[in-house]
């Protein structure tokens, strides 16, 4: 009764979430590409893929090395629901897996796109469960398994409040990957049965370094003063503290220049303008143009060069943490050694940040000034700001291999479905 009612709402506020999705479609051109999709009209796959379904750019790039072992099994599909995490699978994964956008959560569009893919299995990775996804999935006896699975205190507490839809949506999962400990507990408070529960880690420690992509840049930035990066921010982070910051903090450091990498493609303009407003020299990305010795900050305004240009700087910010967006993927920047700097909002990534902090390889600020004395702290004494990046990477190295325990439980539910058929 509960998932009907649900079923009701979500098609009586569609106009709003097209509108929604059109709306986007001004900054992001991509979201007018295969609307049908959203409505599970997709081209039919054959061969009983195993599905994979990651949200956006950021877990598509952490489950890239995930899907291309799958795909050396089985024929894969990989869908989205944002614009920018179907172009990083795209350009991540090419023509190796069929792309698709996920339909909307609804009851025919979910049946129509389940009837065209068919896949063998369906893995949802990260917090992205739907009600009528699975359902109906499990439904049609495809085991439905949560890969990278995480569960926040507070998402667990909004489940519970829904208990009558979410309890039989996680009792009907076949399997759950969860992350931590804390995670798994949380997942068996909201109905998931003990057995079907186990603890992998994050696939995010299992991400390729790509060095040929990092050995690329040699030559990007002129020989001089340290580098500081700013990566994956929002706004407000740029113009409010990390540029504010940089400005302090170069006062103190000689040479002190600046990589900045906004999370998004409709802040690039926004970014090289807050900028300029502060006096800054600023060469693009996208310019073609090298940097020279009187460039202040190099504005990284392109798509998947993020984590290579970590392998320039010396110190790191990672953003979406001192805007409240829950903070982004410190690991790209741990796997080169760099030390890291994120403000308060982690509650997205605290169970991977909590053992860098503690090590000392991550600092949490709380407002520029406070990020202008780190920066100056790990910039000034070289000696401390590399042994924070060493232990960055220690413990990047130390908690690698959740990529294969996945692996090994989505083939599991694969070559039963092969012995019964």
């Amino acid at each position: 009764m509960a998932r009907l009612v649900y079923s009701i709402l979500f098609y009586l506020i569609l106009p709003l979430v097209v509108l929604r999705h059109l709306w986007r479609s001004l900054r992001e051109p991509l979201y007018r590409e295969r609307m049908s999709e959203r409505f599970g009209f997709c081209a039919p796959v054959e061969g009983r893929p195993i599905w994979v379904h990651a949200v956006s750019a950021g877990e598509t790039i952490a489950a890239v090395p995930f899907i291309r072992e799958l795909a050396e099994h089985y024929p894969v599909v990989v869908t989205n629901m944002t614009a920018t995490g179907r172009e990083r699978a795209r350009t991540l994964l090419g023509d190796s897996v069929v792309h698709a956008y996920a339909p909307y959560d609804l009851p025919d569009g979910v049946a129509r796109f389940l009837s065209r893919v068919n896949p063998r299995v369906a893995v949802f990775i990260d917090t992205e469960v739907w009600p009528n996804m699975i359902a109906l999935a499990v439904g049609r006896g495809i085991p439905v398994e949560l890969v990278n699975a995480r569960m926040s205190a507070k998402s667990a507490f909004g489940y519970a409040r829904g208990a009558a839809l979410s309890r039989p949506m996680f009792g009907a999962v076949s399997g759950v990957c969860a992350q931590t400990d804390a995670h798994r507990a949380r997942f068996l408070t909201l109905g998931v049965p003990q057995d079907r529960v186990v603890v992998t880690g994050s696939i995010k420690f299992d991400m390729v370094v790509d060095e040929a992509a990092a050995a690329a840049l040699t030559g990007t930035l002129p020989e001089g003063g340290p580098v500081f990066m700013a990566g994956s921010t929002h706004a407000g982070e740029e113009e409010d503290a990390v540029l504010q910051a940089f400005v302090v903090a170069r006062q103190k450091i000689p040479g002190l220049r600046m990589i900045l990498v906004p999370r998004h493609p409709w802040r690039f303009d926004g970014a090289a303008d807050a900028c300029r407003a502060l006096g800054l020299s600023v060469v693009r990305r996208s310019s073609g143009e090298a940097a020279s010795a009187s460039t202040d900050v190099f504005l990284v305004d392109t798509m998947g060069e993020l984590r290579a240009f970590y392998s320039l700087c010396d110190v790191a910010f990672v953003g979406g943490s001192l805007a409240p967006e829950g903070g982004h993927n410190l690991l790209e920047a741990a796997a080169f050694r760099v030390p890291v700097i994120m403000g308060p909002h982690l509650y997205d990534i605290d169970d991977i940040a909590e053992p860098f902090r503690e090590a000392g390889a991550l600092k949490v600020v709380a407002d520029a000034d406070e990020l202008a004395a780190q920066l100056t702290k790990w910039s000034l004494d070289v000696e401390a700001g590399a042994a924070a990046g060493e232990r960055a990477k220690g413990l990047f190295d130390a908690n690698q291999g959740a990529t294969r325990r996945s692996v090994e439980r989505v083939l599991a539910h694969a070559r039963r479905f092969d012995s019964a058929g």
